[in-house]
């Protein structure tokens, strides 16, 4: 019980809709997204890369 998740869907924004239709096209077009960073090749010295810290902007459409 202690690693129950609990997640609250909520209805989406037409933002989130129209974005979610413009990923869908462009998968359509042969587009995909980047291989995630863990994917990367590691440095041959057998140090680890620093982390890459994730940056988002947040605004609201126009």
């Amino acid at each position: 019980m202690s690693k129950l998740r609990i997640e609250v869907l909520t209805p989406r924004t037409p933002y989130q809709t129209y974005l979610e239709e413009r990923l869908q096209s462009a998968r359509g077009l042969g587009w995909a997204m980047p291989e995630r960073a863990e994917a990367a090749a590691r440095p041959q010295d057998g140090r680890e890369a620093p982390a890459e810290l994730p940056v988002a902007a947040v605004a609201e459409p126009a």
